[in-house]
């Protein structure tokens, strides 16, 4: 809760009559933020702001960074007095750019002088008369909170929308995050109701920006600490969770299953989202065998909207980059085509995904991909070796090889797309090396010489011959 201060006796009857608070701020917008914002609101109008200061703290330090004086200034007619980086409607005093630092924060109004407050000053509760501690999802400063007698840290970005809404104050003294209102009346909550939807194809037929709560159970395919991305799955379809708020407490891994999930639609970049508002609680169910649909490269630029977000399988298909030597970049596109010469994008778009760095494989390959989308254009993001969901390989079926032979240090491998144990054995039979590999092995320990190299995995092995140098 808020907590109200008084100066001494002596002001008390004065300041009850014309309470001053901070009503509304805004700290983080899209890009530059250039629309940050605050306001301050009377009960009664045209108050004077005389003898009042903001004094703003910086949660990396908890101390303060800036302090305006108020000295001259009043509300208006209506109660409201807003400073506002410059094209911020209703802007009583011009805000410089970035005075609002976004993070673990916090902006206090004081009854005092702006020489009590030079840069560096610890925080106060003496001649203290509102304060916010705000954040953009980050965890609680607690010595911001004490300092300044407050008990909550109000999320910016609790919404998942951070740069679109403001901290606006409720008639119960909360803070709401909400479309942002300068100079006017604050919004208020609004309770929110969730459409009931049994599947995920039928959540993804929603409409943007309404509240849904899926009532099946749908089954964790990937999941990424970055926004605290999740991806899921049931027999109709697939959606991306953006959960940058971090709603969503409870552990999920892949192949886990969630239930009741609410949330609100959102579309970015084409792709269609859903906000989590609520964590669904513990794992409905665990160990569940993601179920894996092969689709062409034909499929998907003709309508790749049904497989959006869904785990897919390619199959046979070449990497125009690939030419035993180029690595795997993170956040690159790459260019894949089917032996029907039909091509698309394959974007590496999970930085974490263990093939970054490795070579990329040559000839044709198969492989597992969430599909994705960059206004309007289909894309496959491969998945990440670890989380078991690449197909095994047929060596049968593939043409896989090793290279360079002679080699030095490192032997490459094209063909493979999953992990496979790697064994490497002298002429004599005796073991030398074992490690999982996907694209390459390094050798450097090996003496010169002759040796077999053999690759397996659980249904298929093959061996080869080398020249160690």
């Amino acid at each position: 809760m808020k907590k109200l201060y008084t100066i001494i006796a002596l002001f008390s009857i004065s300041f009850l009559s014309a309470q001053i608070v901070i009503n509304e701020i805004d700290a983080d917008q899209s890009g530059s933020d250039t629309a940050e914002f605050i306001e301050l609101y009377s009960s009664n109008p045209n108050t004077s702001l005389d003898g009042y200061i903001l004094v703003f703290f910086n949660g990396s330090n908890d101390s303060s960074y800036k302090t305006i004086d108020l000295a001259g200034l009043s509300t208006d007619a209506n109660g409201f007095f807003v400073l506002g980086n410059a094209g911020v409607v209703n802007a009583n005093v011009e805000l410089p750019l970035n005075s609002l630092q976004n993070g673990q924060d916090a902006l206090a109004l004081y009854q005092d002088s702006v020489a009590n407050f030079s840069n560096g000053t610890a925080t106060t509760t003496v001649n203290l008369i509102d304060a916010i501690v705000y954040d953009t999802s980050d965890p609680d400063d607690t010595v911001l909170l004490n300092g300044l007698g407050e008990e909550t840290q109000w999320n910016e970005n609790i919404n998942g929308s951070g740069t679109s809404e403001s901290l606006q104050l409720q008639s119960d003294d909360t803070y709401a995050a909400l479309t942002p209102t300068p100079g006017a009346t604050n919004n208020a909550v609004q309770t929110i109701t969730f459409a009931a939807v049994s599947d995920v194809s039928t959540l993804r037929s929603g409409v943007d920006g309404n509240y849904y709560e899926l009532t099946g159970e749908a089954i964790v395919t990937y999941a990424r600490t970055s926004r605290n991305q999740k991806y899921i799955q049931d027999s109709s379809g697939g959606i991306l969770i953006d959960d940058s708020a971090g709603t969503i407490t409870s552990t999920y891994v892949i192949g886990d299953g969630m239930t009741g999930l609410k949330g609100k639609l959102s579309e970015y970049g084409g792709v269609l989202q859903f906000i989590p508002q609520e964590d669904p609680g513990t794992a409905s169910s665990t160990g569940n065998t993601i179920v894996i649909n092969t689709v062409t490269i034909s499929d998907l630029t003709t309508d790749h909207e049904p497989y959006e977000s869904e785990v897919i399988e390619i199959e046979n298909v070449t990497i125009a980059e690939a030419d035993g030597t180029v690595t795997w970049a993170s956040s690159t596109d790459y260019t894949i085509t089917d032996s029907a010469n039909n091509s698309m994008t394959l974007r590496t778009n999970f930085y974490e995904a263990d093939y970054v760095g490795e070579l990329i494989p040559t000839g044709n390959i198969t492989f597992n991909a969430l599909i994705g989308e960059y206004n309007g254009t289909p894309q496959v993001i491969p998945l990440p070796s670890q989380n078991q969901l690449l197909s095994i390989v047929d060596f049968n079926g593939v043409d896989v090889a090793v290279y360079p032979n002679p080699v030095q240090t490192k032997l490459n491998f094209s063909g493979l797309t999953s992990p496979v144990k790697a064994t490497v054995f002298d002429m004599l039979g005796k073991l030398q090396l074992q490690s999982e590999v996907i694209n390459r092995l390094d050798v450097s320990s090996l003496k010169s010489g002759l040796y077999m190299v053999e690759i397996k995995n659980e249904n298929n092995a093959k061996v080869f011959n080398i020249l160690k140098k």
